[in-house]
C-alpha cells in the first residue's frame, strides 16, 4: 500500500512542477511557451511595454523610458544564468537602440547573438524583416545599480509624465477693448454754451445729456 501511495505523491509532484513550469514568467501574454531558463520579453518586445505603459510617440525620452522598462521587468522577474530574448518586428526604428541598450546592460557584449525574423501583419498582408536577440544573464547586480542611480536622478515616471503633456497651447490674443480717446480739440466742448442756443438751436452736445 504504501509503495502505491509513494508513487501517487510522486505523480502529483511531478505534475504541479511540470504546471509551475509552463506557468513560468513571461512578458507576453497569457499562453506563451517558456520555462525557468528563459528570460523571455515576448514577441515584439517594445509594443509589449507600450501596452502597460502608454508612452506617447511625441515624448523626448521615448527611447530611454522604453529602455527602463525593459530593465525594470527582468529585474523584476528574471536571474542570473537565465537566457535573455527580446523581439521586434522591425517597424519601429528604435527598437534597434531600446534592445540593444537592454541586452548589454545585463548580458556580456560576446554573448549576444542577433538573428533577423520575418513578420507577416495577419490582416494588411504587409512584410517587414525583425530580429530576435538572445543572451545570457550575468550582470544581475551591475544592471540594478545601474538603473537605481537613474531612478533616483530622475525617476521614469515623471519621464513618462512629463513627456506625455502635450504643450499648453498659447492663449490667443484678446483685442483690446479700449479705444483711443478723442482728442481735445476735437471732442466738443459740452460746458460752453454756443450761439445757436440763444435763437432756439441744438448745440453740439445735443443728445449727449444735460448741460451742467
Amino acid at each position: 500500500m504504501k509503495p502505491k501511495l509513494f508513487g501517487a505523491a510522486c505523480t502529483v509532484l511531478l505534475a504541479c512542477l511540470i504546471s509551475e513550469s509552463a506557468l513560468a514568467w513571461c512578458l507576453g501574454p497569457r499562453g506563451c511557451v517558456t520555462d525557468d531558463s528563459v528570460c523571455d520579453m515576448g514577441r515584439n518586445t517594445t509594443n509589449l511595454l507600450g501596452a502597460r505603459t502608454f508612452v506617447w510617440s511625441e515624448n523626448p525620452h521615448e527611447t530611454e523610458i522604453y529602455t527602463r522598462l525593459g530593465a525594470q521587468q527582468i529585474l523584476d522577474h528574471c536571474n542570473d544564468g537565465q537566457q535573455l530574448i527580446l523581439h521586434s518586428n522591425g517597424r519601429l526604428s528604435m527598437d534597434d537602440r531600446i534592445l540593444s541598450d537592454v541586452a548589454k546592460s545585463f548580458c556580456r557584449v560576446s554573448s549576444i547573438s542577433r538573428s533577423p525574423v520575418h513578420f507577416v501583419e495577419p490582416i494588411s498582408g504587409a512584410a517587414s524583416v525583425g530580429f530576435e536577440s538572445k543572451c545570457i544573464i550575468s550582470k544581475m547586480d551591475e544592471a540594478r545599480a545601474a538603473h537605481l542611480e537613474r531612478e533616483k536622478q530622475i525617476p521614469t515616471a515623471t519621464l513618462v509624465e512629463e513627456g506625455n503633456r502635450t504643450p499648453d497651447t498659447p492663449a490667443a490674443p484678446t483685442a483690446s477693448a479700449d479705444r483711443a480717446t478723442p482728442s481735445s480739440s476735437r471732442a466738443p466742448d459740452c460746458g460752453r454754451i454756443g450761439k445757436g442756443v440763444l435763437f432756439g438751436l441744438p448745440g453740439p452736445c445735443a443728445g449727449q445729456g444735460r448741460l451742467p
